[in-house]
C-alpha cells in the first residue's frame, strides 16, 4: 500500500461549455479562455516525489474549448501527465496570439507527456502552433487531428506521433531528433515542409502519407546533419519541390532511405524524388512516377548506395554528381 504521503496518479475532468453532461466534471470551462480551466486541471495533478510518481490524466469531454493563450503542461515537475480527449474534443485558437504561440507546450522533467484523441484548430493565423515540446522526455501523440496552424508539432524529442492526421500547416513536423513519425496523414500548406528533420539523429519515419501540394513545398527537408535515420515504406504525392531534400549544405550520413513511393498526383510536376547530398546512405526500392528527376546525387555527395529503385515516365532519372556513389540494378522505364 503507498503512503499517503507519496505522490500518486490522479484523473481529472474538464467539461467544454458546450459538453452535453458537466456534472461529473471537476473544471466546466465558460467559452472564453478555456486554457484557464485546462491549466488548472494539469496544475492540481500530484507532483513531487521524483519520476515515475506523480501526474495523472486530464479528460477532456466533447465540445469546443476555445483558447487565447498557451497551456503549459508539466512546468519541469517530475510528472507522467496525459491530455485524452474523446470523440468531438475540439481545441481552437479564438484569435491570432501576439506572438507564437502553442495550444500546448510540453515541459515535463523527469516523465512522459501523452496526447490522444483532440482536434486542435488554428483558423490559419500567422502565430498559431499546436504543440511545442520544449524537454528531452519523451512526448507521445497518438489519434490527434491538427489544422490550419503554422506549426503541427514542433521540436519532438525521443517521442512517438503515430495515426494523426496534420494538414494544412507550413510544418507540420519538426523532429528534432530520437523520435518515431509512423502512420499518419500529413500535408502541408504552401511552399513548405511536411517533416523538418532537425539536429539529433535516430529519427524514423514509416507508413506515413506525405502531401506536398503546392510549389515549392517538400515532403522531408534535413535541415542540419540527422544521422542514421529510417525514412521507410511512406507515400509521397505533390512534393513540388520534392519528396526528400539531403541538400549539400546540409551532410546527414548513415540514413536508409527505402521501400517508399513517390508520386506526382494532380498538381505540377515534382522536381524531385530525392535529392541527396550526404554520405555513406542508403538509398534503395524507392518507386518514382512522373517526376522530373527520381534521384540528383549533389557534387558535395559521395559513397552512397543507390541500387533497385524503380523509376517510371520520369524526365531524368538518376543525376550522380558526386564521388564513389554506388549505382546499381535501379530499373528505368
Amino acid at each position: 500500500m503507498r503512503n499517503r504521503d507519496t505522490p500518486y496518479a490522479a484523473t481529472l475532468v474538464v467539461a467544454a461549455s458546450d459538453s452535453l453532461n458537466k456534472c461529473g466534471a471537476n473544471f466546466v470551462c465558460d467559452g472564453t479562455d478555456d486554457q484557464v480551466e485546462i491549466q488548472a486541471a494539469i496544475d492540481a495533478l500530484p507532483t513531487g516525489g521524483g519520476y515515475p510518481f506523480g501526474g495523472g490524466k486530464v479528460a477532456l469531454l466533447e465540445g469546443n474549448f476555445n483558447f487565447s493563450d498557451e497551456v503549459d503542461v508539466g512546468s519541469g515537475a517530475n510528472q507522467n501527465i496525459a491530455i485524452i480527449g474523446s470523440t468531438g474534443t475540439y481545441i481552437n485558437w479564438s484569435a491570432n496570439p501576439a506572438t507564437q504561440s502553442y495550444l500546448f507546450r510540453v515541459n515535463v522533467a523527469g516523465g512522459t507527456c501523452t496526447f490522444r484523441d483532440i482536434y486542435m484548430y488554428g483558423a490559419n493565423y500567422a502565430n498559431s502552433g499546436g504543440i511545442y515540446v520544449t524537454s528531452a522526455n519523451p512526448c507521445n501523440i497518438d489519434h490527434v487531428y491538427i489544422n490550419a496552424v503554422n506549426h503541427g508539432v514542433y521540436h519532438l524529442i525521443e517521442g512517438v506521433v503515430t495515426g494523426c492526421r496534420i494538414t494544412n500547416c507550413p510544418i507540420c513536423i519538426q523532429a528534432y531528433g530520437r523520435c518515431e513519425i509512423a502512420g499518419n496523414h500529413l500535408r502541408s500548406k504552401g511552399a513548405g515542409t511536411v517533416i523538418l528533420m532537425g539536429v539529433l539523429p535516430d529519427v524514423t519515419v514509416t507508413g506515413n502519407t506525405i502531401i506536398g501540394e503546392e510549389t515549392g513545398a517538400w515532403g522531408i527537408k534535413f535541415q542540419a546533419p540527422a544521422d542514421h535515420c529510417s525514412i521507410v515504406g511512406n507515400t509521397f504525392r505533390d512534393c513540388q519541390g520534392g519528396g526528400i531534400l539531403m541538400s549539400e549544405g546540409v551532410v546527414g550520413e548513415h540514413n536508409i532511405i527505402t521501400g517508399n513511393a513517390f508520386y506526382k498526383g494532380d498538381g505540377a510536376d515534382p522536381s524531385f524524388g530525392i535529392a541527396c547530398g550526404g554520405s555513406h546512405n542508403v538509398i534503395t526500392s524507392n518507386t518514382f512516377h512522373d517526376l522530373v528527376k527520381a534521384i540528383h546525387l549533389y557534387a558535395a555527395s559521395s559513397e552512397n548506395t543507390v541500387g533497385f529503385n524503380n523509376i517510371n515516365s520520369c524526365t531524368a532519372g538518376i543525376a550522380n554528381l558526386g564521388t564513389g556513389n554506388i549505382l546499381e540494378h535501379n530499373l528505368e522505364s
